[in-house]
């Protein structure tokens, strides 16, 4: 029966088993989904990313500036991670399992509650965590930003995965104003939680909610497929999608992707999704609704912030 749940500030028409993934994903603002691909497509994602990056060229992460805007780019590397972007049209079968995993009902429903119809992927490529990792601090994305990540291995742990904070997406402060960027990740384990699973595992999370990573010592690299979306009347950035990539993609990808179809491109070099919806009710819109200075316990976190802008001088001197 089509209704307002007591837990998601929108109409949801969805079968159950969908409603409660988006009801899950709204209360914490991340959710895995399992069962979407089978063991044989799992391995043969497995099989052709490892070939993928091993048979790109590499850069250190400081190079990844001279390849802004270009489609085609090399692994950049550094100590605790490696990515390859821009896989679209470098494997047929891995084009194929994605294009039939972002037409499956179950996942789809999902993203069209969140996004709507018409959204777009920004950027789709592979991520590697190297083992050792010092962690990465709590932050968010950009605006209207919506994440999905295929994990390719097991991720038994929390050492140098992706860990969030449950339900900050719905906070009335962003992660600079509560002081995150001063805060190393190993001080919130309590708090975070792991996006942990098995391989072909779906994670799903809004780039808004609290997010960093864990850190690492020992723990085993492990590989994910990385997909930046982003629905209409949001902004997203641009590159140089090549035409040949576009016409030999299947259908799903291809309307995904193709900056020729549902994209309006701006004098600021970035494109803006189109698409009619962006008055109508999403779950990407609420959480972009909560206002600044709605009574909430986390207003008290922006005295963290206060307080290390206040010791920093202190700081300072005692170095110098």
């Amino acid at each position: 029966m089509v209704g307002v749940s007591p837990s998601l500030p929108v109409k949801c028409g969805l079968p159950q088993h969908q409603r409660k993934i988006v009801e899950d994903l709204w209360c914490d603002g991340f959710v895995t989904i399992t069962g979407l691909l089978s063991a044989g497509d799992t391995a043969t994602l497995q099989g052709e990313c490892v070939k993928l990056m091993q048979e790109s060229d590499v850069e250190t992460w400081s190079e990844s500036a001279k390849y802004a805007g270009k489609y085609r780019v090399p692994v950049f590397r550094n100590a605790e991670w490696s990515v390859l972007g821009n896989i679209a049209g470098l494997s047929g079968s891995v084009d194929a399992i994605l294009d039939d995993l972002l037409t499956n009902e179950q996942l789809a429903g999902v993203l069209r509650s969140v996004l709507g119809n018409n959204y777009k992927i920004r950027q789709m490529g592979i991520r590697r965590s190297e083992g050792t990792d010092p962690g990465m601090r709590m932050h968010q994305d950009a605006r209207g930003e919506f994440g999905m990540a295929v994990l390719l291995n097991d991720v038994p742990d929390a050492g140098g995965t992706t860990a969030f904070l449950p339900g900050s997406h719905r906070f009335p402060l962003t992660s600079v104003e509560a002081g995150m960027p001063f805060i190393h990740p190993k001080y919130l384990r309590r708090w975070a939680k792991p996006a942990t699973g098995r391989p072909g595992d779906v994670c799903l999370f809004f780039n808004k909610t609290w997010h960093g990573r864990m850190p690492a010592v020992d723990a085993k690299p492990h590989d994910a497929i990385m997909l930046s979306l982003f629905g209409a009347g949001y902004e997203m950035g641009a590159h140089d999608l090549p035409e040949g990539v576009v016409q030999n993609l299947r259908p799903e990808l291809r309307r995904l992707l193709d900056p020729s179809c549902g994209l309006r491109h701006l004098q600021n070099g970035r494109y803006l999704i189109v698409g009619g919806e962006e008055q109508s009710s999403r779950l990407i819109d609420e959480a972009y609704r909560v206002p600044s200075n709605t009574l909430h316990p986390s207003q008290f976190l922006r005295l963290l912030r206060l307080a290390f802008e206040a010791g920093r001088p202190v700081k300072r001197w005692l170095k110098g």
